[in-house]
């Protein structure tokens, strides 16, 4: 559920944003040219697309809330699902690739022996490193 309300608000914010990245370019477009500087067709196109522009986001904006769902569905549903697809299958990469089971290796044990001889018992001393850096010392009677 979470996952369609994110779609559904990129796709909005996507839209409003290309449509006022139109009116920037037209605006970057008549204000550097001289010669359409002063054209008043090109001045018409201009404001029209800065009403087109407020009214696109408008939508956008109403298509975000809940009342716009149905609505939103008939004018977006095939970008929103393509969208959809594309946030699952990165997701389920990410999961994929974080909980990726932490390969072991085998302990790297290391064998010191040391003997000590006593007239009544003899006792050997045994003591194993491991690669995790941990000591076990064990102690047997013989």
């Amino acid at each position: 559920d979470l996952l369609r309300v994110i779609t559904r608000y990129m796709v909005c914010a996507m839209f409003a944003l290309l449509s006022t990245l139109m009116v920037v370019i037209i605006g970057i477009i008549r204000s550097e040219v001289p010669s359409l500087h002063d054209n008043l067709a090109i001045r018409g196109i201009h404001i029209a697309c800065h009403i087109l522009d407020e009214t696109v986001n408008l939508i956008c904006l109403s298509l975000q809330f809940p009342f716009g769902k149905r609505l939103y569905g008939k004018c977006c549903g095939c970008i929103d699902s393509c969208i959809s697809r594309c946030f699952l299958k990165t997701l389920k990469l990410q999961v994929r690739t974080s909980t990726k089971p932490i390969k072991r290796n085998k302990v790297d044990s290391t064998v010191v022996t040391s003997t000590t001889r006593d007239t009544r018992t003899r006792t050997a001393s045994t003591t194993v490193a491991s690669t995790t850096h941990t000591t076990e010392t064990t102690e047997v009677t013989v």
